[in-house]
């Protein structure tokens, strides 16, 4: 796998480099998450048929027994996947270090991944948290005959916009956190205290950074879905009366649930270790525009070569 590039770059320019590391690298990717992926897509069929039959009173008890053992592997695999594909961030150090070091040496900070993941979890729970109470009080509010109602619409835009901003930060502490872990050796203070000073010093650029890769990796999804919505139009051609009692009992063939998630599971393959690969060539831009990581790397290079 290609070295990151040293020297900064635009924004335009790391999201293509993602998505070119991504073809360039297409077959190790599929080798690295394919296993993963089919158990947690195995994972999710057993999750959602429990949830599907559970009130069924005739299989209750094997619904529910399918359900925790799909949510258990959802939850296993899911962990596993994102352990993968911080190892594959740390590919990106050299051309000559293999998927199986990086890997040992991303479990190895297991604990950092897992509480990076608990934060990412508190912060977006307080963003909905804030955002439900404002809505709370505007809904008190307008039945206030003295509050003016336009002033209520503005303030519900402006929570409504907070909100978003506080879903794009997450999303940055999230995979910057994880890069960081991938890409240095930091304990987990001092690696946290880096990624919330990236990030507040350039907050605006890395931003629009997060809004043009989800708008370029949205525009991928509808492509890629085209086979699940054929599905979908198949089952509406059903005979009146099959399609009534299907739509009616809220459930899918096992055959349709199987072919969902089996390919929604291939089209994480292709946005998730873009999104991944894309934030770790953010993070070590944002070290080059503010650490000048670049040229550290540079003259630590060159003293090996003089002693």
């Amino acid at each position: 796998m290609p070295e990151i590039a040293k020297q900064a770059q635009s924004i335009g320019d790391l999201i293509g480099r993602a998505i070119r590391l991504y073809r360039q690298n297409f077959l190790i990717i599929v080798q690295v998450l394919l296993l993963p992926s089919a158990g947690a897509t195995l994972g999710k069929i057993g999750l959602q048929w429990g949830l599907i039959h559970i009130k069924e009173t005739s299989i209750f008890l094997p619904a529910v027994l399918c359900m925790a053992i799909g949510f258990a592997l959802s939850l296993w695999f899911l962990w596993v996947l994102t352990l993968r594909q911080v190892g594959l961030v740390k590919l990106l150090e050299s051309d000559g270090l293999s998927f199986s070091v990086a890997y040992q040496a991303v479990k190895k900070r297991g604990w950092a991944i897992f509480f990076i993941f608990l934060l990412t979890h508190l912060m977006v729970f307080a963003n909905v948290a804030l955002f439900i109470a404002e809505l709370v009080v505007l809904a008190v509010a307008a039945n206030v005959a003295s509050i003016n109602h336009v002033f209520l619409a503005v303030m519900g835009m402006l929570g409504f916009v907070g909100g978003c901003v506080g879903a794009i930060y997450a999303t940055l502490f999230t995979f910057v956190a994880f890069a960081s872990v991938a890409l240095t050796n930091q304990k987990f203070g001092p690696l946290l205290k880096e990624t919330f000073a990236l990030l507040g010093r350039d907050l605006k650029r890395a931003s629009w950074f997060v809004i043009l890769l989800s708008i370029g990796l949205a525009a991928m999804v509808p492509p890629l879905t085209l086979p699940l919505m054929g599905l979908t139009l198949v089952d509406a051609m059903k005979p009146r009366a099959a399609a009534e009692a299907w739509l009616g009992n809220g459930q899918y063939s096992l055959f349709t649930l199987v072919v969902a998630q089996s390919w929604e599971s291939l089209i994480n393959m292709v946005i998730w270790p873009i999104m991944f690969f894309a934030h770790g060539l953010l993070y070590r831009d944002l070290k080059m525009r503010q650490h000048a990581s670049d040229l550290l790397l540079e003259l630590e290079r060159l003293e090996i070569k003089r002693a």
